[in-house]
């Protein structure tokens, strides 16, 4: 904040790929174009309220840290890497951080 506080719950934001149609791990490397934007809000160590609205989903869905990964209420889940694939991420960018999508 402004005033120099913190919230009360941290703000997350995921910019995330979808993969090619049918495939239901994301292999090929995307473009910058080809990526999505989600913003959200911790609420403690296990739970996480993000807004897919921007996607046509809901604004508020929560994803719930199991100790391997965040898990969504239609059973998908989002597996932590405990390593950073380079060749997944665009080669028309050098990181996730260089300006809006």
């Amino acid at each position: 904040k402004a005033d120099g506080s913190r919230p009360l719950y941290a703000i997350v934001e995921v910019t995330g790929y979808d993969g090619k149609e049918g495939e239901t791990t994301c292999k090929d490397r995307p473009t910058r174009g080809d990526l999505w934007k989600v913003t959200g809000k911790t609420k403690g160590k296990e739970e996480a309220f993000l807004d897919f609205s921007s996607k046509g989903g809901p604004a508020d869905l929560v994803g719930k840290w199991d100790g391997s990964g965040i898990v969504f209420p239609d059973g998908n889940k989002w597996t932590k890497l405990s390593y950073a694939p380079k060749n997944r991420r665009p080669e028309d960018m050098s990181t996730l951080s260089e300006g809006p999508l």
